[in-house]
């Protein structure tokens, strides 16, 4: 076989990636993934490049000429996607509601077909390219286990970007979305109903899993009871892609100590059911993967805790987290006492509250329990208590509180990195019953009192 015919399944899918990303989207300002796209095919040429020598199989070239297939079909689709949402925006300002809903049905069967596009290359990327490629790795493009793993890496990087351009058709379906309600609005119609969730969840039709940590993460986790913090053994634990009632792509059980992990993941949100029979069913715990990443997540199991009582419960990261906190306390103000709940008062009836568990070295759970619910406001925070003097250690530190009430969880929290750096996070307030989201840093709040 030839130098050029090796050469040419990687350069062909260099070039027709440079002109997939190139000018057929719809018309968006110019964003760093651009730049990670040119990046990646910069890097793949090289690789090629570097392994002009090397000899593909008659089973690797067929695959990557399927891939190139692929690509080519998707630039096709992307192409008629942004046509016919040019030409809806133009006309819609003057749109009567039959033309609208002809259009409209028209532009979400162009957006089916893109995002089916994109799921094909994923598919192919996760399964059968990389597979295939490992088997082959040496007499292939690979002369090396380093050269073969800066490649595999490289291809792995270009499957998290085609997720990352479904988002962006996905948000032009929620943007012509938006602006088709004001449209009908304006003729004095009731606009369809639209769905972004479903659709969301619809298109993630690729199998997010993946081999290893080179190109995904992990989640590895432990059940615990909440007021005792014990283990939870056989519990049921599922992961899937979207909130609600949704397939689980992994479902697994918990250990003897409790203890759980998912396989290596594609980079982003997934979502984790726990149930166990006779405790209040833990839904929808969202949980970030990130790339090379193993994430803990500490979650708890609570029975019902009555009509119109509270139980709150906050984990945290366990010790391998650098920089976290070791002793992340939780705080209760309750309307009209004059001491809120913490930790001096564990284990003791307070103003119709109790602090049911404490805990003092890593990842939880500390539980709070409202028996007598008052009207006023409740404040629910945590504190910084064991790196008091490091603003940025209770954003390192995978902070989670799960609400329930009655036989329900009402509510999942996570402290977001990104929301700024201080000792004291107010999570929500309990107004008159009702809960509000707080989510915010806020160290004009007590830490004691």
């Amino acid at each position: 076989m030839s130098k050029s015919l090796v050469l040419v399944p990687f350069l062909a899918l260099s070039l027709l990636l440079t002109s997939c990303t190139a000018g057929l989207r719809p018309p968006v300002q110019q964003s760093p993934r651009e730049d990670e796209t040119t990046r990646l095919i910069e890097s793949l040429k090289k690789t090629a490049r570097e392994n002009e020598q090397s000899q593909l199989t008659f089973e690797s070239h067929l695959l990557l000429g399927k891939l190139l297939r692929k690509m080519t079909e998707f630039q096709g689709k992307a192409a008629t996607f942004v046509t016919a949402l040019e030409k809806y925006r133009a006309e819609l300002p003057t749109a009567t509601e039959s033309n609208i809903e002809w259009q409209r049905v028209q532009l979400n069967s162009n957006l089916d077909d893109v995002l089916g596009s994109i799921a094909e290359i994923e598919t192919l990327f996760s399964k059968d390219v990389l597979a295939k490629l490992k088997k082959d790795a040496d007499k292939s493009v690979i002369n090396s286990p380093e050269e073969f793993k800066k490649i595999y890496s490289d291809l792995a990087a270009v499957l998290a970007h085609m997720n990352a351009e479904r988002n962006v058709y996905l948000l032009h379906f929620e943007a012509f979305s938006r602006d088709t309600e004001l449209r009908y609005a304006q003729l004095g119609k009731v606009p369809p109903k639209w769905d972004a969730a479903k659709r969301r969840a619809d298109s993630f039709r690729r199998n997010p899993i993946v081999n290893n940590l080179t190109d995904g993460g992990q989640v590895k986790g432990q059940v615990k009871d909440a007021l005792t913090g014990t283990a939870i053994p056989d519990a049921f634990v599922g992961f899937k892609e979207e909130q609600g009632d949704k397939p689980y792509f992994k479902e697994t059980r918990t250990d003897a100590d409790g203890k759980y992990e998912s396989p290596y993941l594609l980079p982003g949100r997934y979502y984790v059911d726990i149930l166990k029979e006779g405790r209040i069913e833990n839904r929808d715990s969202k949980v970030e993967v990130e790339r090379n990443i193993v994430r803990n997540h500490t979650s708890s199991l609570t029975q019902p805790v009555g009509e119109g009582k509270f139980r709150i419960v906050m984990t945290w990261c366990d010790g391998r987290v650098a920089g976290a906190v070791r002793d992340v306390d939780s705080h209760l103000v309750i309307p009209g006492a004059a001491r809120m709940l913490y930790y001096p008062l564990k284990a003791t009836q307070h103003e119709g509250a109790h602090l049911d568990l404490d805990n003092t070295n890593w990842s939880g759970p500390e539980t709070t329990t409202i028996h007598e619910v008052r009207r006023g406001t409740y404040k629910f925070f945590v504190n910084n208590y064991s790196s008091n003097t490091d603003k940025e250690a209770l954003g390192k530190s995978e902070v989670h509180v799960e609400v329930f009430n009655g036989s329900k969880k009402v509510r999942d929290y996570r402290l977001n990195p990104a929301a700024g750096t201080g000792l004291r996070y107010d999570f929500f307030h309990i107004v008159d019953g009702a809960i509000q989201d707080v989510e915010r840093y806020d160290d004009g709040l007590p830490a004691s009192q």
